[in-house]
């Protein structure tokens, strides 16, 4: 017994032995390297794998865009690097990592000889590099890159660094890093995919796809994953597509199908998409195409993208002109109730335009909104799809305008007789109206009470009985006879009813009887039954009916400019101008009208617009556009009246500042010259006029209606590469105050309008200046909005020197100027208040400036 407790014994005190960290031996160094490779790392790696799965699995592929290497969703939240993990997952993965290394590290003079480490500082690093915490995960693969250079993980920590620095968007580092690994190193197979794949995606976020694309094409033929085979080649795909090399692409595509079962079906299906997305109609097998598609819709394993199949079936059908079909299968995408908002936006843009097309304008609006909501708001094709619903309530406000006047402009051309007959055919439509409404009444009423006769119910009973008697709906079937009554008349229940000498039955409801034919007209005693309730609106007085001639004639023009300037839809807009030339419009809108439908016949009809261009120089030629007819690339800026001379007329009241005044006569002027070539330059001053008024905010929206409405002209594309550009370049909305090398302004604000205050506290400054020889300073007028205006007085290099110059105005006997709350400003702050029109959050900074300096 003793000699087994004394073994025991010699067994604990090795076993203790081996568990210290500070000892070089054979036993210490297996000991640990075993307990942290088959206990902590192991647990540590799991947890790890399990939260990278599950990643992985919620990551929504957005597959309109190139999709990025890695699926992980990065927070858009400011992610701090001691923040705790959120994943519970990688936190376990970390704090195993972590307990290896605290527990398990051998330092010993300065060597590790635990050679499991570097595995615990590359798992610590991939699980803070997962849970978005990036500068510590970097720190992590940094160490075993200074710590551990002779491990067999060195090659996968340099990799996981560049990774981390492409997150970091430090791409060019990240691409020097990788490029010297692939150069200096004998790699295995999976790091030679990585680092040629993660170079691809640093090129990618640099929008350098050429060279993306040898990378991602060397890394999708090299690794023998299937999954990232297939995601690298449909990716691969994607970049040839971007360089609009086509059939590259495809071929990428193809080459995905031809895995077979080995892709996942994600990408398999996408694929097949794509290859329909790229489908030349000009030259390509519809037949087999359509086929194709079908065959997809069909399969099982596609039936998660049966809303992009759906999309690419109905775009197969609209390119085909078979509308009704491509409109079944928008619809048949959307009620896929798709999460993918892209695609709901192109869904619900073509229904819209299917309706617009069709005349149906409130429909179409509706479509609209449904795509504005689906859309980014930061983006110039949400600013121009918003336009486009915005111009939508012009169009259903002028059609309005024109089909109602229209039809009292011919009512008020027809005989008396023909108004009573019209008037009495639309009382006898109300009447049938009625009488069928009360037929579908009764007949329910009827139904019921057989049906309760049927069960033997009494009235205790019926309630009981109408909420389990659940298939039989009492609506439908009154419903349906009368369907059936409108199609085939009323039939006697007998074999062969559809004959035409089967004789109809006679309904036994004396009531209804008398309602048919007509002798219970008690039913239809109110005013809106009687023609004359009709008639007597209609308008005698000529001056009515002029006005509302006129009415109907602006609208048609209006019409027709919209629909050409800001739909381009050249043949409803060459309807609408041709229906007011018929109508003898006033004589301002027959030129312009003819000149815009020249304009339009040159896209759509080139002989007609032959034809109107012949008849503006014969019965038009001393007009403006006669001239322009004449000689399209002459400067136009003699006569008096042409926009060139209205606009530089215009251009002077904006360098004099008087920027209400010229609002309105920006307005009246994009009115008076309606679709000529000078009306976006009158819109871009206009913009720029608001920006004066109104500030950033009310610049940035005139510009987006610029952009929209005149696409293609020189001012719209300025305006389109403004707002992509953005407004980087001016100062942001914020008050830091300077104290060294400031300089500073007084404002001394006024009433605008207010000009001969003004201009004499102006008088009396300036001869301050000159009398106490002031040359550094010089004073402005400036506008500030569309009450205040500014007499500004520059120069002064601090505040004290600004306030001290304004009492001596004040208090001067000379001067004796009695200022309105004299403001003392930066000049950089100047700028941001005229920018963004906020001088009351300034004044608040600077009264707490003030309060700051006193305590």
């Amino acid at each position: 017994m003793k000699d087994f407790l004394r073994h025991i014994l010699l067994i604990l005190l090795v076993f203790a032995g081996a568990c210290s960290t500070k000892k070089d031996a054979f036993l210490n160094r297996n000991f640990h390297a075993l307990t942290t490779k088959y206990n902590v790392l192991y647990n540590g790696k799991t947890a790890f794998d399990e939260g990278r799965l599950n990643i992985v699995e919620a990551y929504e592929d957005n597959f309109w865009d190139i999709l990025p290497i890695e699926r992980l969703q990065v927070s858009e939240e400011i992610l701090f690097p001691n923040r705790q993990p959120k994943n519970k997952n990688f936190e376990l993965a970390e704090e195993k990592a972590t307990k290896a290394i605290q527990k398990h590290s051998m330092n010993i003079a300065g060597n590790e000889k635990n050679p499991q480490m570097d595995e615990a500082f590359l798992l610590l690093g991939k699980a803070r590099y997962f849970d978005q915490r990036f500068v510590p995960a970097q720190e992590a693969f940094n160490y075993i890159l200074y710590k551990y250079p002779q491990s067999d993980k060195i090659a996968e920590a340099k990799i996981w660094r560049e990774k981390t620095n492409i997150r970091l968007e430090n791409e060019q580092i990240a691409i020097k890093n990788l490029e010297r690994l692939l150069k200096q190193n004998e790699l295995n197979r999976q790091d030679y995919v990585d680092a040629n794949a993660f170079l691809g995606q640093a090129y990618i976020k640099l929008n350098k796809i050429d060279t993306a694309t040898a990378y991602l094409k060397e890394a999708a033929f090299t690794t023998k994953n299937h999954y990232d085979k297939s995601r690298y080649l449909f990716i691969l795909g994607q970049l040839y597509e971007n360089q609009q090399q086509l059939d590259s692409a495809d071929m990428a595509f193809r080459e995905i199908l031809r895995m077979k079962r080995k892709a996942p079906r994600m990408y398999w299906a996408h694929a097949q998409i794509k290859l329909a997305e790229h489908f030349d109609y000009a030259k390509g097998n519809d037949v087999e195409n359509l086929k194709a598609l079908t065959k997809l819709e069909e399969n099982r394993e596609a039936r998660p993208y049966l809303d992009k199949i759906f999309y690419r079936i109905a775009e197969f059908h609209r390119q085909h002109d078979s509308l009704s079909l491509a409109e079944k299968y928008y619809n048949k995408s959307l009620q896929e109730e798709t999460p993918d908002k892209y695609l709901k936006v192109l869904d619900y843009q073509m229904l819209g335009n299917f309706r617009f097309d069709q005349a149906e304008y409130l429909q179409a609006g509706l479509y609209f909104d449904s795509t504005l909501v689906n859309m980014d708001q930061k983006t110039l094709a949400y600013f121009r799809m918003k336009r486009k619903r915005d111009n939508l309530e012009d169009v259903i406000k002028f059609e309005a305008s024109a089909q109602v006047n229209d039809s009292i402009l011919n009512l008020t051309s027809l005989s008396e007789d023909d108004r009573k007959e019209i008037f009495q055919s639309l009382i006898d439509s109300l009447k049938a109206k009625v009488i069928a409404e009360q037929k579908a009444a009764k007949e329910s009423e009827n139904i019921a009470l057989d049906r309760e006769s049927f069960l033997g119910l009494d009235n205790q009973n019926r309630q009981a009985a109408s909420s389990s008697f659940q298939f039989y709906d009492q609506t439908v079937m009154a419903q349906q006879r009368m369907d059936f009554r409108v199609k085939w008349g009323n039939r006697n229940l007998s074999d062969n009813w559809r004959w035409k000498d089967r004789g109809a039955f006679q309904p036994q409801d004396k009531n209804l009887q008398a309602s048919q034919t007509g002798e219970n007209e008690n039913n239809f005693s109110g005013e809106i039954y009687q023609v004359s309730y009709y008639t007597d609106k209609i308008p005698t007085d000529p001056h009515v009916i002029d006005s509302i001639g006129k009415t109907r004639n602006e609208a048609y023009y209006q019409l027709g400019l919209i629909y050409k300037e800001r739909f381009k839809a050249y043949p409803v807009a060459a309807d609408r101008l041709e229906i007011l030339l018929t109508n003898e419009p006033e004589q301002k809108y027959v030129v312009p009208a003819k000149y815009n439908l020249y304009q339009i016949y040159r896209e759509i009809n080139p002989a007609k617009a032959e034809d109107i261009r012949k008849d503006i120089l014969v019965n038009h030629p001393d007009s403006r556009f006669a001239e322009i007819l004449k000689n399209p690339n002459a400067v136009l800026s003699a006569n008096a009246d042409s926009p060139e001379s209205v606009y530089n007329k215009l251009y002077e009241f904006y360098k004099n500042q008087d920027f209400v005044s010229l609002e309105t006569r920006l307005n009246k002027a994009s009115l008076n010259y309606i679709g000529d070539d000078m009306v976006p330059k009158f819109q871009l001053l206009k913009a720029r006029t608001l920006a004066r008024l109104d500030g950033l905010e009310a610049y940035q929206k005139s510009l987006e209606n610029l952009s929209v409405d005149y696409p293609n002209s020189p001012e719209g594309k300025e305006a389109a590469q403004l707002l992509t550009k953005g407004f980087g370049d001016i100062p942001k909305n914020e008050f830091a105050f300077d104290t060294i090398q400031a300089t500073w302004k007084t404002l001394i604000p006024f009433k605008l309008g207010d000009s001969l205050l003004l201009k004499k506290q102006k008088e009396i400054i300036l001869k301050a200046i000159d009398t106490l020889r002031y040359d550094y300073l010089f004073v402005t007028e400036d506008v500030y909005d569309r009450n205040t205006q500014f007499l500004v007085i520059h120069g002064f290099n601090r505040p004290t020197a600004a306030q001290g110059f304004t009492e001596l105005l004040q208090v001067n006997k000379d001067f004796k100027l009695r200022l309105q709350n004299p403001i003392y400003i930066q000049s950089k702050h100047y700028e941001v208040i005229q920018i963004y029109k906020n001088l009351e959050a300034y004044l608040r900074e600077f009264d707490k400036l003030l309060f700051t300096a006193k305590n």
